[in-house]
């Protein structure tokens, strides 16, 4: 769940791209060694601190907003949001080590775990219902159930310990099933309650990407240099007038519209026409006010064009 919910997080940094991913399966990789590293170097005997700055690592992902981590350079947010969303897996991966050394029955304890790797990804499709933030409460509520376990089979007196070690697991496993439902039950009925609401900040983070990606798009344009094809320049524009059509300045506008002119030049030289009037509409969006620069280009357009319906003519009367 926490894995599935960085992925989301970081992507309002970067976009669905590959550095979404990098960064956040690198960072939980890290914390994993770092977390088994400590174990083996360290081995901790009371785990309380760790389930403590666990919660407290959860709770920070839950309230802290993407948008803080937005000014910062591209490595910044990357290596940032990779720790911030993996600092969790930091904590839980020491308690589950240390857990795991202490089992009498690795295999058993093992098969536990996977057990709740199942359960996590079931339980993930909640966000369909209560978003994707609410994950971490899921999330922590999972991890309290299993403290709250843990202490009540450290109670047990030490001679039944071993014989009752299948029991204790089993225990622990059914308390974080408990703990997920009952999560789900509390969650649903927030999100029954308080839809509204949450459209409002859907609708305001929808805006808030679509501003991102449109400030993303006009750096691109600020950036692009005469190495840069017309086709990559044009795209850019019009990713920026798909958000917002009002967005660009003139000076942005008449760079866009040499790049639809330039595409609209290579697509006749390459024979394809209804490509080339395409591009050349685009232009003269750019360029409303100011035919007189692409009358020349019109003219070439209108020939090839005239050239094509020709040529279709012919052919269907060969076809006749």
């Amino acid at each position: 769940m926490i894995e599935t919910r960085g992925v989301v997080n970081i992507s309002l940094l970067f976009g669905s791209t590959w550095i979404v991913n990098s960064s956040v399966f690198a960072g939980i990789l890290l914390m994993a060694f770092l977390a088994n590293l400590w174990v083996v170097r360290f081995q901790p005997e009371h785990l309380e601190g760790f389930f403590l700055l666990l919660v407290g690592a959860v709770l920070v992902t839950y309230v802290l907003p993407s948008t803080l981590l937005l000014n910062l350079p591209l490595w910044g947010r990357g290596v940032l949001g990779g720790l911030v969303n993996g600092l969790p897996i930091a904590f839980a991966g020491v308690i589950f080590s240390t857990l795991f050394s202490r089992s009498t029955n690795p295999a058993l304890s093992l098969g536990s775990n996977l057990l709740g790797a199942v359960v996590g990804g079931c339980v993930e499709y909640l966000s369909m219902l209560a978003g994707l933030k609410a994950l971490a409460l899921v999330a922590l509520m999972i991890y309290l159930a299993v403290f709250v376990a843990l202490k009540h089979h450290e109670r047990a007196p030490r001679t039944e310990a071993l014989n009752q070690q299948r029991k204790g697991i089993g225990g622990v496993v059914a308390a974080a099933l408990l703990a997920g439902v009952a999560g789900i039950a509390v969650l649903a009925s927030i999100a029954a309650s308080g839809s509204r609401s949450g459209n409002a900040e859907a609708q305001a983070e929808r805006r808030w990407i679509r501003a991102n990606h449109l400030a993303d798009a006009r750096a691109k344009l600020q950036i692009f240099n005469s190495d840069s094809t017309p086709v990559e320049v044009a795209q850019t524009c019009e990713d920026a007038e798909r958000i917002d059509p009002n967005a660009l300045s003139s000076a942005e506008r008449n760079q866009c519209a040499q790049a639809h002119m330039a595409t609209t030049r290579d697509l006749l030289n390459s024979g394809q026409t209804a490509q080339a009037r395409r591009a050349f509409d685009r232009a003269k969006v750019e360029l409303a006010g100011r035919p007189a620069e692409l009358s020349d280009l019109e003219t070439s357009l209108k020939s090839a064009e005239e050239s094509d319906r020709m040529n279709v003519g012919e052919q269907q009367r060969k076809e006749k």
